[in-house]
């Protein structure tokens, strides 16, 4: 499901690009009908200004790659298409969706950019962190973007139902991977740890942390992690588009199928965890 913009991070919302031109945004409706199977991006406007777009697009060509098609947008494009988008609609903070998929009717790829509906995390969340629960599943082809429909849907019914943040999948043997949205690192001392690569959606967000581990010389381990033992840690956080670096405060159990786990709670106020938000922080800044 898709959702329009809810709240003013943008003057107005009468604008698209479709398939590389500017369009009304009535242009999307038919669209959004679509039952469709796509590759797509999700990049935040801060301050008017695209966050990461070059690694987006690379993630975004990857994804292409690893199912034998290509973007129909060049880096260059993709870059210019979506200035033509922030400028048209005058985008202060909002997210800018990216998505081709083939249209099952009459069997051309299109490629399209709208505004979509964002929810940034509050002060409080930033401070005092938040509550994730377990969510049983995995993704298909974890490495590529492509939407999963079934997945997202019992996401959003568990984050619905639970009111938790947001939801950590559990694969078939008992590991954690990833989040529904979003990457999970976990803090054991002074080492930050994460499960393997090759399992998950590699996040931007979570590969600019990586880079800031590397930077500030911080011990960093890929190994699986088990639902069952996360007691064993001294903190956690999660990585997306929209929250960045967010501090998870507790994770608990939630009486639904396919939503039990252990109830632990995590310092939301670590050391370590807190110069990461810093340190990304800038590295942010730095790029806009």
């Amino acid at each position: 499901m898709i959702f329009l913009p809810d709240h003013k991070g943008y003057q107005n919302n009468d604008y698209i690009i479709a398939d590389g031109k500017l369009a009304p945004r009535s242009a999307l409706d038919a669209f959004i009908e679509k039952d469709r199977k796509e590759v797509y991006e999700v990049i935040r406007i801060k301050d008017g200004k695209p966050v990461f777009p070059i690694e987006h697009y690379e993630r975004f060509e990857h994804s292409f790659t690893l199912i034998g098609r290509k973007p129909l947008v060049t880096e260059e494009e993709f870059l210019a298409q979506i200035e033509v988008l922030i400028d048209k609609c005058g985008v202060d903070d909002q997210n800018v969706r990216i998505e081709q998929y083939i249209d099952e009717e009459d069997g051309k790829e299109h490629i399209y950019m709208y505004l979509i509906e964002t929810h940034y995390p509050t002060e409080e969340h930033y401070r005092d962190g938040v509550t994730v629960g377990y969510l049983a599943g995995e993704r298909n082809n974890p490495q590529a973007k492509i939407s999963d429909s079934q997945l997202r849907d019992r996401a959003d019914k568990a984050l619905n139902d639970s009111r938790f943040f947001e939801v950590m999948l559990v694969n078939h043997n008992g590991e954690i991977t990833e989040g529904s949205r979003t990457n999970f690192f976990f803090i054991k001392d002074n080492t930050v740890i994460a499960s393997p690569g090759d399992t998950i959606l590699l996040g931007i967000t979570r590969m600019m942390v990586l880079r800031v581990l590397k930077k500030h010389g911080i011990p960093y381990i890929e190994q699986t992690v088990r639902a069952d033992s996360l007691d064993q840690f001294d903190a956690a956080f999660l990585t997306a588009t929209s929250p960045n670096v967010l501090p998870v405060a507790h994770a608990k159990g939630f009486d639904a199928p396919g939503m039990a786990g252990k109830d632990v709670d995590f310092d939301a106020q670590n050391p370590l965890l807190r110069d990461l938000m810093q340190w990304y922080k800038e590295e942010a800044m730095a790029e806009l």
